[in-house]
């Protein structure tokens, strides 16, 4: 067979193809009819095995190009998933053979737009995923076409999760393989993932692996392309990152979260992830401690990972954040036992903005500083009416705490110059 596919005989390559084609769509009808029947399917199995074998990627390729002509659905949804296990194997090195794959995936997303078989988009997608993977970066242009067939209608706008969970799963691979050359796909992949992750979060119908797969594609996008993650964009995200993290889901889809903000504050232009926070904090007070404590975190690791310079150019969103956090005592008490938050969850979530507050101070320098911390000390002592005794005693508590914590940084010469700065502010 191999002799006759690189003979350059057409017409006895066409024969032979079609014979083999042939014998494939017997053994896997029979495989279905003997699975109850250990040594006759083990049987089939290692046919199929030995037929795979026989041809080159390349050429089964070719032969599963005539089986998808079949009117089969049931057919044709087998044949893909051989192909996907085919694809699996080790890359083809030559050049002709990669454009010969690439090239295939026309074929895929013509499936994926037209078929109305979930389980045959579902595997064209995987397959899709595993071209893509493998040898997209050699022509993206291809994949390109592809990515948006698979943010469209067709394939992550259907309503069956199992075509969701594979189509955005498959859009992360492609963010991750194709880089900037992914932004054609953006508007569709951007506006259907965000509606997928709400309805993974909705009450009583929690969604998991909907749920991990949007945040897997959030996260290739703020490696790829944060700079096309929009404000509003970056809005929504936070606010269902918040409810996520109000819900009750598995620890690994809350590690999913988590990354997905890690790389947010890491690769998010910080003026943008700054004022996003502060835009979204009383969202995140309302979701409750845990989330409130994730919203920081974002701003603590940006604050780390970005240069001093970002955080000085960018003092006075986060003093807005910071009056907004330091701010959390006096209105969870003044709720009452309509509070969500315990007194040991407003404890947790001031340490940790003790901790955002003091990274940011470390940051500056002391021209910077000194105005930033006399209205910080007004805001404490005599930002609220004499007549709010109990909104002025909560303030200050937080506002002594976060002193008892910075002077616990400080060396003893440093101390002694913050007194003498206390001392002329009260």
């Amino acid at each position: 067979m191999t002799k006759t596919f690189v003979s350059g005989d057409e017409e006895a390559s066409a024969k032979i193809r079609a014979l083999f084609s042939h014998i494939l769509e017997q053994v896997l009808t029979l495989g279905d009819a003997v699975q109850s029947i250990k040594p006759i399917s083990q049987a089939c199995g290692d046919v199929l095995g030995s037929l795979f074998g026989t041809l080159s990627l390349v050429d089964f390729l070719d032969t599963v190009e005539v089986l998808l002509q079949r009117p089969n659905d049931e057919l044709r949804r087998k044949v893909l998933r051989l192909l996907e296990s085919r694809l699996r194997e080790d890359p083809e090195r030559d050049s002709a053979s990669q454009h010969r794959i690439l090239d295939f995936l026309s074929t895929l997303v013509r499936i994926v737009e037209s078929s109305p078989d979930i389980l045959l988009k579902h595997a064209a997608v995987a397959c899709i995923d595993r071209i893509a993977d493998k040898y997209g970066r050699k022509d993206p242009s291809k994949v390109v076409l592809a990515s948006k067939v698979i943010a469209s209608e067709a394939c992550i706008g259907q309503a069956d999760d199992r075509i969701r969970v594979m189509g955005v799963l498959c859009l992360a691979s492609m963010a991750e393989v194709l880089g900037q050359a992914i932004i054609p796909a953006l508007p569709e992949a951007l506006r259907r993932s965000l509606s997928l992750l709400e309805i993974s979060l909705e009450d009583g119908k929690q969604n998991e692996r909907l749920h991990d797969a949007v945040f897997s594609l959030f996260s290739a996008l703020f490696v790829q392309v944060p700079f096309m993650i929009s404000e509003s964009h970056l809005d929504s995200i936070l606010r269902l990152s918040f409810k996520s993290a109000d819900t009750d889901i598995s620890e690994e889809s809350n590690d999913s979260r988590q990354e997905a903000l890690k790389l947010l504050a890491r690769k998010v232009d910080v003026k943008e992830s700054f004022g996003a926070i502060e835009r979204n904090w009383h969202y995140a007070v309302e979701a409750g401690p845990a989330a409130a404590k994730e919203a920081l975190d974002v701003v603590r690791l940006a604050i780390e990972k970005h240069p001093k310079s970002a955080t000085v150019k960018n003092v006075g969103i986060l003093s807005n954040l910071l009056y907004k956090a330091f701010d959390l005592r006096r209105e969870q008490v003044a709720k009452g036992t309509d509070s969500i938050y315990e007194p040991r969850d407003i404890e947790e979530v001031e340490d940790t903005i003790n901790e955002v507050a003091i990274k940011m101070i470390y940051k500056l320098n002391d021209t910077t500083f000194r105005p930033l911390f006399v209205k910080l000390t007004e805001w404490a002592t005599t930002g609220l009416p004499k007549k709010d005794a109990l909104g002025r005693i909560m303030r200050l508590t937080t506002f002594y705490k976060f002193l008892q914590t910075f002077f616990g940084t400080l060396k003893v010469r440093d101390e002694a110059a913050l007194e003498n700065l206390l001392c002329q502010n009260f």
